[in-house]
């Protein structure tokens, strides 16, 4: 039983810094958007969701090999059942810019 509590805690705690990520992100202050991303997943390792916003803030950040690693690694753990990623990663790599610099991320991971 207290396994369980533990669980739900350290769940607790990786969601409310996952918010706080997302806070800090959508202010535009990256680093610490993935400094609370990383805490969330200390306590969560599994939490899919941590993982596509890390993603996402690569991908600001142009950082294309590490938001191609973050995406895989939330689809890896279901993210995608609901939200669609992989056609939300298709529409981002529509700009002819970032589709040249996401082809290059994609072969030096071997994608």
């Amino acid at each position: 039983m207290k396994n369980i509590e533990n669980k739900t805690e350290s769940r607790l705690k990786a969601e409310s810094y996952n918010e706080q990520g997302i806070i800090y992100r959508e202010a535009k202050k990256y680093k610490e958007a993935i400094e609370f991303y990383n805490k969330a997943l200390s306590k969560d390792p599994n939490f899919d969701k941590v993982y596509y916003n890390l993603g996402i803030v690569y991908y600001i950040l142009e950082e294309f090999d590490k938001s191609i690693e973050m995406y895989i690694k939330a689809l890896e753990l279901g993210f995608d059942k609901d939200d669609n990623l992989y056609e939300q990663l298709i529409k981002k790599i529509q700009n002819n810019d970032i589709q040249d610099k996401f082809r290059q991320a994609l072969n030096r991971l071997n994608c």
